[in-house]
C-alpha cells in the first residue's frame, strides 16, 4: 500500500541509513519497524487494574452529578477534605 507520512528528519535519516547497510529498502525498514513495534505490544502483558465502584451499600447521595465539580464539593465534609488531601482547605496551609 502506498501512503505518505510525516517522520522527523533525524529519524528518516537513521531508517535510509538502516536500509542501506543491511541492503534492504526504506520500505522494508519501516515496515519491519512497525511490524516489530505491534509485536512488542502485544506481547506484554498488561497489567489489570481494579476499579471501586460504589455499591447497593455504598454512601452515594441520590442527586449528585459525579461530572459536576461543584455539586461533588458542596457535598463533601471538612473531615472528608483533610482525610483525602491531608489538609483543611480553610485552614491556609
Amino acid at each position: 500500500m502506498r501512503t505518505t507520512i510525516t517522520v522527523d528528519d533525524e529519524l528518516l535519516r537513521q531508517a535510509k541509513r538502516a536500509a542501506v547497510q543491511s541492503g534492504r529498502s526504506l520500505s522494508e525498514v519501516v515496515g519491519d519497524a512497525l511490524r516489530e513495534m505491534f509485536m512488542r505490544r502485544q506481547a506484554t502483558p498488561r497489567k489489570r487494574i481494579r476499579l471501586t465502584t460504589a455499591g447497593r451499600n455504598s454512601k452515594v447521595l441520590p442527586g449528585v452529578d459525579f461530572s459536576d465539580n461543584a455539586s461533588v464539593w458542596a457535598i463533601l465534609t471538612e473531615a472528608e477534605i483533610e482525610r483525602l488531601f491531608g489538609q483543611n482547605e480553610n485552614s491556609g496551609e
